[in-house]
């Protein structure tokens, strides 16, 4: 967790430069940021969204692509002074052949959205007997 004095208003080149430089050595900094966890039979794709609420995620899947995107207004009505930024993020990730997208289900809880995406049966490991 970052914790930062400068005022608001010399904030933003900083967080550009920071994430740039996160960008750089190959990190993704922000709202969507992934884990990517193989559990039993599931896949679960783990995103922080902080802030973000249910109606303001999008999910689709097309060829053999997950897409993740979502938009946070800032509050604005009654507005004195604010450190909080609208975001958005777009996540395009590709499902390995092994996962069945007809199995997919999602649900955000604590600023965290799980995707969850169950394996194709014919792909799951199974012990043949041998005859003799």
């Amino acid at each position: 967790m970052k914790c930062t004095t400068r005022p608001a208003s010399l904030a933003a080149p900083f967080q550009m430069a920071e994430r740039l430089f996160d960008q750089r050595l190959g990190t993704f900094v922000g709202p969507g940021s992934v884990s990517i966890v193989e559990d039993g039979s599931n896949t679960v794709y783990e995103f922080d969204v902080p802030g973000f609420d249910a109606d303001s995620i999008d999910i689709d899947v097309e060829d053999g692509r997950l897409n993740v995107s979502g938009k946070r207004d800032a509050a604005t009505k009654g507005l004195v002074y604010t450190e909080r930024r609208s975001a958005e993020f777009r996540r395009v990730l590709k499902l390995d052949r092994k996962l069945d997208p007809s199995t997919i289900e999602a649900d955000l809880a604590s600023g965290v959205l799980r995707i969850i995406v169950g394996r194709r049966p014919e792909t799951e490991r199974r012990k043949i007997s041998v005859r003799s």
